[in-house]
């Protein structure tokens, strides 16, 4: 068989084909462009082949379909190759390859194709016959010979349509370009297609043909479209145009890069090298050791260095993820899951001295043809010496910071055994400040927190007396402490009140006595006052009725220092809290928030002149707060208190009697200008108090106060409305749990007062009284406290009982063991501590030992102790 000499370009571009389809089988790429790529390939090919045929063809003028079947599968081929290669745009410039759910448009796309294909084999329509050419044949246009023409515009238009808007809109830079490479690529061969066409509608087409043109067209088309399928990192043609954008951007790019290498040697740290990176390259950049840690990073790096190790330790060259999605489908997932974009290893398989540098998402924006990263690796290189100075320089530092934390680790176990030391003994001293605790004496000084006394303002003292000895002792605790040698001293009546009054008395001068009498009746409400001295216990017996109510505490000469101070303390304290003591027994003293609350309602109601009803569990407190409003308001009168047990009741017509009405009347003038106050209303029929309130209208110069019983039958809500006014409710003592110390130290002072003693409870004793005990009402805490404070007292005078009832034994003897049982006690409740114990005994150390060994019980001591 003779081949035809105008069949040799046909051949050649035969072969052409063969080695582009011997390097698409070679590649590696397997994606989904690269199979469509071969179909379209396989059927130009097809075309290739008939084309030989049609040009060896020898036959009449005019053929039909039995004598050049070869001329309708031309026709054929190029169909199927046009359907091809827009299916191949479609994935280059959409990546609808990789996109589900397309099986419509697919068959929407190969349906014409189809209908073309059936029509050139079955029917004349499209194609009628071939006539002769010159040397070839061309075809005799049937009547529907429109349908090819009007299906090969739409498909070379849509293929340069789409391939424009991958140009424009792929992701990547590397796929734009692509597009761009087969849109230049399928100009010529497009350009021939339309000139044909034209010549054919002009009736020119026997004087040109595409024997030679279009399959030169068609194969530089194939090969620029393989090299941009099956390449990854594709030459940028516009770089290669004078005054394009790309080439500006590039140049400029290239030069950063060149400074870059050559600025790199002279950084100082991997760390500044990264940022430098990171700008140029406008992506973020991490830089990880051997050990996967992150020596350096730059910009938004989020989870870059979390990238899985196996993935890094699998890498010898420059990986870029782009390149890999079909080769390495792990290693790709991986690196889109922590947004690494390419991987630059250094000295991969160094045990020591390897090292990664991680590119994030926009570095294939700027790096992507073979020039720039012919560029860049000149940049890693430099990278990588850094990279090694740095990792030696850092190793050494390691080991350095090795040995000192080794160093650091030895001191840490000796801090960690010294503080389990000291642990041991904070709990110890704990324990022991938890049992001294619930044997302080239960006073008004335990309220006070070791912050409050650091930060708080400390008690004003005044010392009245020529003692300058106990002077010395309070300046060293209240370096601020006043003296005065006497009560009416001009310049003492200058001074505002001091918070304490350190008052001595002295024996047997009564005008002195007079005048200190008038100075606590005076300054009762605004200072505590502190009694020593040899009168000191006389004076509060002979002036005991006039001194109740006040905040008064006598105190032997020879207290100690430390409990003087708390005394002092303590009874400042207590005044501050005390708003007022009309009765010695109902006192008005707290710190709670409830109490402060009813006591700013009282001074609130204090300003108006309406009637009045307190509503109290106790009748006395009630009175006591009737007292406060009076004191606290604008009249000039007295308050006069009418008792209604005293009054005379008659149950059968509920009347006042006529003695009544005139004591009613006798008591609203004495209050003329000031207060009428009724202990307790609930006891009255409710026509009694009618007439009562009638009584004080009349008057009109008096205000109405009225008691009222909280546990009585009786409900406040059913008195008349003139009483509903203002109700002022005491709550009871259960809800003031922060003012039971108060009260606990106030009624011992009124208690030592009375009895002339100086005793305190115990916290513990205290503690355990509220919960043995419901205390609802003052009248009941006092009778617990008074009746706890005797029974102590009862046992410290059996106590001396006990050691005087033997007449055997002379004086001495009795002295003697009375003192050894007092610092025998002291000893066992100090955990026979002998310093704590002195304290406590106000007596040197030296002294205790003195008198310890004289009542020989340092022996029994030792032996107590030995277990003997």
């Amino acid at each position: 068989m003779s081949i035809s000499p105008y069949a040799i370009p046909a051949v050649l571009v035969l072969v052409a084909k063969a080695a582009i389809f011997f390097y698409a089988r070679k590649s590696s790429v397997r994606d989904p462009a690269a199979v469509m790529f071969l179909v379209f390939l396989s059927a130009l090919t097809v075309q290739n082949i008939s084309e030989i045929g049609i040009l060896n063809f020898h036959g009449a003028e005019i053929v039909g379909r039995s004598d050049l079947f070869n001329g309708y599968l031309y026709f054929a081929a190029s169909a199927i190759a046009l359907a091809a290669l827009v299916h191949l745009t479609l994935i280059l410039a959409l990546d609808w390859g990789s996109r589900r759910g397309n099986a419509a448009i697919t068959a929407l796309l190969y349906l014409p194709t189809a209908i073309i294909v059936g029509l050139l084999f079955s029917t004349d329509y499209v194609v009628s016959g071939f006539r002769q050419l010159n040397y070839t044949y061309g075809q005799i246009a049937g009547n529907g010979y429109w349908l090819w023409e009007m299906y090969v515009f739409l498909y070379c238009a849509a293929t340069l349509a789409l391939l424009f808007y991958g140009t424009r809109n792929q992701t990547t830079s590397s796929k734009r370009l692509k597009n761009k490479l087969m849109g230049y690529g399928m100009l010529p061969m497009g350009g021939i297609i339309a000139l044909v066409m034209i010549m054919e509608h002009e009736g020119l087409d026997p004087r040109f043909n595409t024997t030679a043109t279009l399959p030169i067209g068609i194969t530089v088309f194939l090969a620029i479209t393989a090299y941009a399928i099956y390449q990854f990192r594709l030459f940028d043609i516009d770089f290669y145009i004078p005054g394009s954008r790309v080439r500006k951007r590039k140049t400029v790019f290239y030069d950063r890069i060149r400074k870059l290498v050559a600025e790199i040697a002279e950084l100082p740290s991997a760390r500044e090298a990264v940022a430098l990176l990171a700008d140029v390259f406008k992506c973020p950049i991490v830089l990880l050791d051997d050990n996967r840690q992150v020596v350096a990073s730059a910009g938004r790096t989020r989870n870059m260095n979390q990238i899985e190790a196996v993935t890094l330790e699998q890498l010898t060259h420059i990986l870029v993820r782009e390149e890999i999605s079909r080769s390495m489908p792990g290693i790709y997932r991986d690196m889109e899951q922590h947004h690494v974009s390419a991987v630059v290893p250094f000295y991969p398989g160094s045990r020591g001295a390897s090292g990664w540098l991680l590119m994030g998402e926009s570095f294939t924006e700027q790096v992507y043809s073979p020039m720039d990263f012919k560029q860049v690796e000149q940049v890693f290189d430099k990278m990588a010496d850094l990279f090694l100075e740095g990792m030696i320089s850092a190793r050494e530092e390691k080991e350095s910071m090795a040995q000192r934390v080794l160093r650091l680790e030895a001191a840490q176990d000796q801090l960690r055994k010294a503080y389990q030391k000291l642990e041991q003994e904070t709990q110890l001293l704990r324990h022991e400040n938890e049992r001294l605790l619930l044997e302080q004496p239960a006073d008004s000084f335990s309220l006070i927190s070791t912050a409050s006394q650091e930060s708080s303002i400390p008690a004003t003292v005044t010392l009245l007396g020529r003692d300058k000895p106990m002077l010395q002792r309070l300046r060293e605790h209240f370096p601020q402490a006043a003296h005065y040698v006497a009560a009416n001293s001009s310049s003492f009546k200058r001074q505002s009140p001091s918070d304490v009054l350190v008052c001595q008395i002295e024996d047997g001068s009564s005008r002195a006595n007079r005048q200190f009498l008038k100075l606590i009746n005076e300054y009762g409400s605004k200072s505590a006052f502190l009694l020593y001295g040899p009168g000191a216990n006389e004076f509060v017996r002979l002036n005991q009725k006039a001194l109740l109510g006040g905040i008064i505490e006598v105190f032997p000469e020879t207290l100690p220092t430390a409990a003087l101070v708390r005394r002092i303390n303590a009874i400042s304290e207590l005044r501050k809290a005390m708003c007022s003591v009309a009765d010695a027994d109902s006192p008005l003293i707290g710190r709670s928030q409830v109490f402060i609350d009813v006591i700013a309602d009282a001074i609130r109601i204090s300003r108006f002149f309406e009637p009045v009803v307190i509503k109290s569990a106790d009748v006395a407190e009630a009175v006591a707060a009737g007292n406060y409003i009076h004191n606290q308001g604008t009249s000039n009168g007295e308050v006069v208190v009418i008792r209604s047990d005293g009054l005379s009741i008659d149950n059968a017509i509920e009347s006042l009697s006529a003695e009544d009405e005139r004591r009613i009347k006798q008591a609203l003038k004495q209050a003329r200008g000031g207060s009428l106050m009724i202990d307790n209303v609930a006891r009255l029929p409710d026509k009694i108090v009618d007439h009562i309130l009638a009584l004080v209208q009349e008057r009109g110069d008096v205000r109405f106060m009225a008691g009222f019983d909280r546990n009585a039958d009786k409900r406040s809500e059913n008195l008349p409305p003139a009483l509903q006014t203002f109700v002022l409710e005491l709550p009871d003592l259960a809800d003031r749990k922060g003012d039971l110390q108060l009260l606990a130290h106030y009624f011992t002072l009124l208690h030592n007062l009375q009895s002339d003693q100086n005793v305190y409870l115990e916290q513990s004793e205290l503690e355990s009284l509220q919960l043995e005990h419901h205390m609802d009402t003052l009248a009941t805490l006092k009778s617990l406290i008074f009746e706890r404070l005797g029974s102590k007292e009862a046992t410290q005078a059996g106590q001396f009982v006990s050691f005087s009832n033997d007449k055997s034994k002379t004086l001495e003897e009795h002295v003697a063991e009375f003192e050894a049982a007092i610092l025998k006690e002291t000893l066992d409740r100090c955990d026979g501590n002998k310093s704590k114990a002195a304290r406590l005994l106000g007596l040197r150390p030296n002294t205790l030992h003195y008198k310890l060994e004289r009542l020989g019980l340092t022996t029994e001591k030792k032996n107590i102790d030995s277990g003997d």
